[in-house]
């Protein structure tokens, strides 16, 4: 059977247990910023699949464009385990993971302009998901620039489903999943799991892997339409990664939620970032 047609299969099968696509906008590479200038706006993303993490090639095609869009752009690895960061570090200059998970404090790791590297270990990320608020942690922004965080290495099944509050550190999540119809499925039950926990989010969904250049916009328009219906989500188009070609809509994560829940978690992220802000 062909792709299409198991995928037109998966489809028809989600159907029965389940919008208007979003007009793309014209976005401007923003404009170079001194570096002691305050620090930007944060908008934070995490990826979610059921089956697939983002290769280190597939990380430089996602990041890439967003860095025609935004000031700054950080990955941020969430206590990754030992392989996922040893992965990572084939592809990326970042420190050996004896080095790296021997340090008491967090950093950066320049990884080219305007875009760095940063570690957070389990006692970070508690700190970070259940902060102590202080006047001190009212770090000053320049509303007139934008970063982004994209969240790796998240272990799903632990930190979400025990440490809810991270969810509403979260603008958007990004549903990655291959174009086939089991991968349809267990993102719609993802999906599920998630939007019930945290309203706010906006969501959108991005295509991996073969057949994602030619299936994706059909499937995109297929999907969005059940998720709308039955969960009540107009889902974003973010695009597609395969091989060495990508499409990438960053304009999709320009914009923050709003949530008042959000406030102690982006200024305790703000303040492990900056300042100061340390690059080595």
């Amino acid at each position: 059977m062909k792709t299409e047609k198991k995928l037109k299969r998966g489809l028809a099968d989600l159907s029965h247990l389940f919008g208007e696509r979003q007009r793309r906008l014209v976005i401007e590479p923003p404009e170079e910023f001194p570096l002691e200038a305050a620090p930007p706006n944060l908008i934070s993303t995490a990826f979610f699949s059921g089956s697939h993490l983002l290769t280190p090639q597939e990380l430089f095609q996602f990041v890439e464009p967003l860095r025609n869009a935004f000031h700054e752009v950080v990955l941020l690895a969430l206590s990754p385990n030992r392989d996922r960061y040893q992965f990572l570090e084939q592809a990326f200059q970042i420190p050996p993971w004896e080095e790296i998970t021997s340090r008491a404090e967090f950093c950066l790791h320049s990884l080219g302009e305007r875009f760095a590297f940063g570690f957070v270990s389990p006692t970070q990320f508690q700190k970070m998901i259940h902060p102590k608020w202080t006047d001190e942690m009212l770090v000053d922004s320049d509303g007139s620039r934008k970063g982004i965080v994209v969240f790796d290495s998240l272990d799903t099944k632990m930190n979400f489903s025990q440490n809810t509050p991270v969810l509403d550190l979260i603008d958007h999540c990004i549903f990655i999943l291959k174009p086939e119809a089991s991968e349809l499925i267990s993102t719609y039950e993802l999906m599920h799991f998630y939007l019930a926990k945290s309203q706010h989010l906006r969501t959108s969904i991005l295509f991996v892997g073969n057949g994602a250049h030619e299936l994706a916009e059909y499937a995109y328009e297929e999907f969005n339409g059940i998720a709308s219906r039955f969960l009540g989500y107009d889902l974003g188009f973010l695009g597609w990664l395969e091989k060495d070609q990508a499409q990438i809509n960053a304009e999709l994560l320009l914009e923050e939620t709003g949530s008042i829940f959000q406030m102690p978690l982006k200024a305790a992220l703000k303040e492990m970032l900056y300042p100061p802000l340390v690059k080595v």
